[in-house]
């Protein structure tokens, strides 16, 4: 049994901030989902998110339900690199070149909707139709809007669930950032890395 020995908290939407695993008292149950008979049997796949029919959360900003994508805004600042700053709101073409781009926070294709990325104080989602628009060109957030409230409801809901891991100070190893920071630049980091692990790289001592 891989459920946890004392179940979390609900998830309160008055307070997203709240430690639904309570420290190191609990963590997520298993929500694995077999996805063999999709395999074996695509016809029974009624769309490429029939596995997950409450949808795939790709990350805090992105919700897959069926044909259509809810995207909230760009990913936050501390996880791309510096030079990535002026070209996430585009579309990059096989050629190098890019297409439509609006720059940080710019104009965009959307307008300041979905485009949100160094400014984060208000957001508000575009929709797109994946199967009609695969370039995810057209916004059709104010035609649906009561499927974009309920979509956003759930990214938020299932966000509220993220589960961050809690190691025991004891057995994380020695804590070194800048020792850190070289050794994962050996292997393509870029020195900036925000999610890097910084405790137990081999090679760095305290």
């Amino acid at each position: 049994n891989d459920d946890p020995p004392v179940a979390p908290l609900p998830v309160d939407p008055e307070q997203p901030e709240l430690d639904i695993y309570q420290g190191d008292l609990s963590y997520p149950p298993s929500d694995s989902v077999n996805v063999w008979p999709f395999l074996s049997n695509p016809s029974q796949a009624s769309n490429f998110s029939a596995a997950h029919p409450e949808g795939i959360v790709l990350s805090a900003e992105v919700l897959i339900q069926g044909e259509r994508k809810l995207l909230v805004a760009q990913p936050v600042v501390d996880i791309m690199s510096a030079s990535n700053l002026d070209v996430v709101t585009g579309w990059r073409q096989p050629n190098g070149t890019w297409l439509e781009d609006g720059g940080t926070d710019g104009d965009g294709p959307w307008g300041k909707t979905c485009n949100a990325f160094m400014n984060r104080t208000v957001f508000q989602p575009c929709l797109f139709d994946l199967y009609g628009d695969i370039s995810e060109m057209i916004d059709i957030a104010p035609e649906e809007a009561a499927l974009v409230q309920a979509m956003w409801a759930s990214l938020n809901a299932t966000v509220s669930t993220s589960y961050i891991s809690r190691s025991p100070s004891a057995l994380l190893g020695p804590c070194n950032s800048s020792c850190a920071l070289e050794y994962w630049a050996q292997y393509g980091g870029t020195g900036t890395e925000a999610q890097a692990p910084e405790c137990g790289v081999p090679g760095c001592t305290a």
